[in-house]
């Protein structure tokens, strides 16, 4: 045989020789011609349409199309490589705003539905260019936004996606100005709020009233200048505030009664309003950030002392129901220094804790003693302290918790550095722990230096005769 191509179609066999011009890709039925432009990004689908007039409007019947639109990468491919499908000395804004309203339109012509529209702005559009954008997606029954662009007047982005009943998640960021008139977003489940502003309470309050059925509200690394925040929204389920400006003099009023996940990883409010029971809590992040973590880089000196976290204790005693409890680095120590008598954890059944300094070391024991029925332990950071931690830990206790003797089956450390006090809180947990599975430390050994450490804890005492230990070296 030669260099000529073959191609088996039923039982016979066909020479392909150069300059066979059949097109057998386009000879596919249309259903599977989209199934195949269905895995490709949006400008590449849309750029088949130059191939012939069977491929014009293909890429629109594609069923619950997924669009994605960024700037950067109209003009060039993600390599750095140019678009073929655009002119490189009109690959400007201009380019990019025909681009996306010509898909946009020719997908209304054809009847098309979409299920995810993705605008990535880099550069500074026309609000009602932005917003004329978005009321197409919506007239295409859109289900999933997600908007990463500037806007000087937010609001414009409200109204085109007001009343859309097909939208179920919504996603807004990149550095605007919440401004938001009477909404309805009928099925709204999600929403995300990223790198938003914050400044007025009646734009917070028609935002949330506008999202009856809303399940998850994730709010990151905005900023918050209102002097009552107040997140009412009876169907929420879950709650996230990450990396969040709070205002000095900000009053936080969370009113969820559904609410089942909270995480908090920001500044504290200067006060809490809780209008629900949060006994239907099962799940508790809390990492309080010290104002000066939210200004890493900026010359300003803050005081942060530690007795304006006073009010971490409403948080906490709020939430004594939970089944799985997250405390970071900067809670704990809060919470030792405050002497905050901690709550009677009854249903907490996993219990991670951030790194450990000598307050972690001291009120380990305190948390012991308040959750006797606690399953696993994870001080998935290890301790950053330890000369004198163990006998710290030890003092703390009045007699073996409860938890280690009829409960405990799993505990895994962290960032394990092989010092003495380690050892000793590994050996303490393995001769107090009477139902204890699995021990794991996570920890990259220089087998020369730490052999010996090693082996010690290979045959320590464990009281539980089931248990296994773990060496894992970290990825």
């Amino acid at each position: 045989m030669d260099k000529h191509h073959e191609l088996l179609k039923g039982s016979e066999l066909y020479d392909l020789k150069p300059g066979y011009k059949d097109d057998l890709i386009s000879n596919l039925p249309d259903t599977i011609l989209c199934h195949i432009l269905s895995f490709l990004p949006t400008k590449y689908a849309v750029g088949t349409s130059i191939l012939s007039s069977k491929w014009k409007n293909l890429f629109a019947l594609i069923p619950n199309l997924n669009l994605e639109f960024d700037d950067s990468l109209v003009s060039h491919h993600p390599n750095g490589e140019p678009n073929p499908f655009v002119e490189e000395d009109v690959a400007d804004e201009d380019s990019f705003t025909d681009f996306v309203g010509g898909v946009l339109k020719r997908l209304l012509l054809n009847g098309a539905s979409i299920h995810d529209f993705q605008l990535i702005c880099h550069k500074k559009y026309e609000d009602d260019c932005i917003a004329s954008w978005v009321r197409s997606a919506v007239m295409l029954s859109v289900q999933t936004v997600c908007l990463k662009a500037s806007m000087g007047d937010s609001s414009k982005l409200f109204a085109s996606l007001n009343g859309c009943t097909s939208l179920s998640e919504l996603y807004l960021g990149r550095d605007f100005i919440l401004n938001v008139p009477v909404v309805k977003f009928p099925n709204l489940k999600l929403l995300l709020l990223d790198h938003v502003e914050i400044a007025d309470d009646k734009s917070v309050e028609l935002l949330f009233d506008g999202c009856p059925v809303l399940d998850t509200l994730v709010i990151n690394r905005c900023d918050i200048f209102v002097d009552i925040f107040c997140i009412c929204l009876p169907s929420l389920s879950s709650l996230t505030l990450c990396g969040c400006f709070i205002k000095s003099g900000c009053t936080m009023v969370i009113d969820t009664p559904k609410l089942n996940s909270l995480n908090y990883i920001c500044i504290l409010a200067d006060s809490y309003s809780l209008m629900s029971n949060f006994d239907g809590i099962s799940e508790l992040a809390l990492h309080i950030l010290p104002i000066s973590k939210l200004l890493e880089g900026n010359d300003e000196e803050l005081e942060d002392p530690i007795y304006d976290y006073t009010r971490l204790s409403k948080l906490i005693n709020s939430c004594s129901g939970v089944e799985t409890l997250n405390l970071g680095e900067f809670t704990i120590d809060a919470l030792h220094y405050l002497s905050i008598p901690l709550p009677k954890f009854f249903n907490l059944k996993i219990l991670k804790l951030g790194a450990m300094g000598m307050a972690g070391w001291k009120i380990l024991g305190s948390f012991l003693d308040n959750a006797p029925n606690l399953e696993t332990l994870a001080l998935f950071e290890g301790f950053n302290v330890y000369d004198g931690g163990f006998a710290s830990f030890l003092s703390s206790l009045n007699a073996v918790p409860y938890c280690l003797s009829s409960s405990i089956k799993k505990i895994e450390i962290g960032e394990f550095k092989c010092q003495e006090d380690e050892v000793k809180l590994i050996e303490y947990f393995l001769q107090k722990g009477e139902v204890l599975q699995k021990l794991l430390f996570h920890c990259d050994l220089d087998w020369e230096k730490d052999f010996d450490v090693l082996k010690r804890i290979a045959v320590a005492e464990s009281r539980s005769k089931t248990c296994e230990v773990f060496h894992l070296r970290k990825a």
